[in-house]
């Protein structure tokens, strides 16, 4: 029996749906899961929908579900973060009859049978992870924290026999207190986790936590030279695949190959409500890129200013500084125009929750069934 945790609330049920789907699609005939989920002031519709994939898995797939108070509501933290994730730290007393499992966090789709990863032995440590290259070498955190090495905590493989005999809950929540205290949040729970762990924890290939940051041309460039050169192998072979960072496939439409492959494990059904997302992230990006290039223009600007009232020698440097706020402001008057558009298309939608046939035939590019795709086309086509 293979014991897996997730922890979700409300908003990140559809992510943990797919992750669910993805680890029964891709289980050996054989292969038994035991799916524990920390359900955190859940709705009974999310409950309900979270324990129907149970029958997915032809009785070998158990999905437990553990209602929580978010007792970590009144804790400080960063907006951008929910205090959800601080269950982990509490794990081994949540599953107190478990003494391992598998922890995967929501925004993952997991491409093979899961046996080989959890039968790796972690006896003598706290836990088998995967190494953070995209925070390591990009913001140094391993030197900040001055820890020799640095692990991602979105998949992590738990000794939760040893965490429970060290009394390591209450380690990671005095760590994070003094966090709070001291005005170092970073991440919820990450930095906790490598502070307690340290050195006992064993380091896993890549291929079992492969990041889509890595996918990215800025991050390539900062990661260690084996892991660059052998990058392709790597996302091919991936085991879980992990969504980290802020573009995450129910967010953007991008054809890269993993953000193609989630939408194989999702409901025709889900499909508007996540387009309608989709659409509302292209709304805010365009007023995003509206601030950003009014900032622009207005910091060159104050350069030219300056240059003029010091009589520097130019040479050509505010002409060309004019040229560029020329061009920004052609941009802008572009990207107003599109937005116009858009919302009209986003007004059309809200009303009708129909779609004109350029933005179905873009979904439909990620659906894999034809059936889906006919079924889709009928439905919201306009």
């Amino acid at each position: 029996m293979i014991n897996i945790a997730f922890i979700t609330d409300n908003n990140y049920v559809f992510p943990v749906k797919v992750a669910i789907k993805s680890i029964i699609a891709n289980k050996n005939v054989d292969t038994q899961y035991n799916i524990n989920i920390i359900c955190v002031e859940m709705c009974d519709d999310s409950c309900r929908a979270l324990k129907s994939l149970e029958k997915l898995g032809n009785e070998k797939v158990f999905i437990n579900l553990i209602d929580k108070k978010n007792i970590f509501k009144d804790i400080k933290m960063p907006a951008y973060v929910t205090p959800s994730a601080l269950f982990k730290f509490s794990l081994a007393e949540i599953l107190d009859n478990i003494d391992k499992c598998l922890y995967i966090d929501g925004d993952t789709m997991i491409q093979k049978d899961l046996s080989e990863f959890y039968n790796i032995d972690i006896d003598s440590v706290y836990a088998g992870v995967i190494q953070d290259y995209h925070t390591i070498y990009y913001r140094e955190m391993n030197k900040k924290l001055n820890l020799d090495g640095y692990f991602n905590s979105g998949v992590m493989l738990l000794n939760l026999k040893k965490m429970r005999k060290d009394g390591i809950a209450e380690k990671l929540m005095a760590q994070k207190k003094k966090e709070i205290e001291t005005n170092t949040v970073v991440f919820m729970d990450q930095n906790a986790l490598n502070v307690v762990f340290e050195e006992n924890v064993k380091y896993l290939p890549i291929i079992y936590n492969y990041s889509t940051v890595y996918n990215i041309d800025e991050t390539v460039i900062c990661l260690p030279d084996d892991i660059r050169n052998n990058l392709q192998y790597y996302k091919d072979n991936a085991v879980i695949v992990h969504f980290a960072g802020g573009a995450k496939p129910w967010k953007i439409l991008c054809l890269d190959k993993h953000f193609v492959s989630f939408w194989k494990y999702v409901d025709s059904n889900d499909f508007l409500q996540i387009m309608d997302a989709v659409c509302n992230t292209i709304q805010q990006e365009k007023v995003n890129s509206i601030y950003y290039f009014d900032g622009k223009i207005n910091a060159m600007s104050d350069n030219i200013s300056v240059l003029e009232n010091k009589n520097f020698v130019l040479n050509g440097e505010i002409e060309i500084l004019s040229r560029e706020i020329e061009i920004l402001n052609n941009e802008i008057e572009i990207l107003k125009n599109r937005t116009l558009i858009l919302e009209n298309e986003i007004s059309v939608l809200k009303e009708n929750k129909k779609y004109p046939k350029w933005f179905c035939n873009l979904v439909c590019c990620f659906i894999v069934k034809k059936k889906d795709r006919h079924h889709f086309r009928n439905k919201y086509s306009r």
